[in-house]
């Protein structure tokens, strides 16, 4: 039977309709949030191989921010972004995605760079300022 024949999907592993979605970058990824008991189907955490219908509602924990979406359809592949919302309605309230918005902001702004940054090797443009400035020190 050729491809294009085939009969969309009644049914997909949860792990490969969440990384197919854009939730996680890589399938193992979204894998390992299953097993963390990161997703959740009716309120039970769900493993990788769980298959997901269409209609059903799953919690996802990302970070601070806990999505909660609607299975509307399976993809063969990943999707393109523009392409995700014929796959599954994000029913997470507004105010949750801003206070985790929020959240992440603040973080960023109380967590200083490393030290290490100060460590590493110069880039080719410090490099460059390096050897200039030692070619205009007078010699001794």
């Amino acid at each position: 039977m050729p491809e294009a024949a085939k009969a969309p999907a009644s049914s997909q592993r949860a792990d490969l309709w969440l990384h197919h979605l854009r939730l996680f970058k890589t399938r193992s990824l979204a894998a390992a949030a299953c097993r963390k008991g990161q997703v959740h189907l009716g309120g039970a955490a769900i493993k990788p191989s769980r298959e997901l219908r269409h209609g059903d509602l799953l919690e996802v924990q990302q970070g601070p921010l806990k999505r909660r979406l609607k299975v509307l359809g399976f993809a063969p592949q990943r999707l393109p972004a523009k392409a995700v919302p014929a796959h599954c309605e994000d029913l997470t309230p507004a105010e949750a995605i801003e206070k985790a918005r929020q959240i992440r902001e603040q973080e960023r702004l109380h967590n200083p760079p490393s030290q290490n940054a100060l460590l590493q090797r110069p880039n080719k443009q410090q490099r460059r300022a390096l050897r200039d400035w030692w070619a205009q020190q007078p010699p001794e």
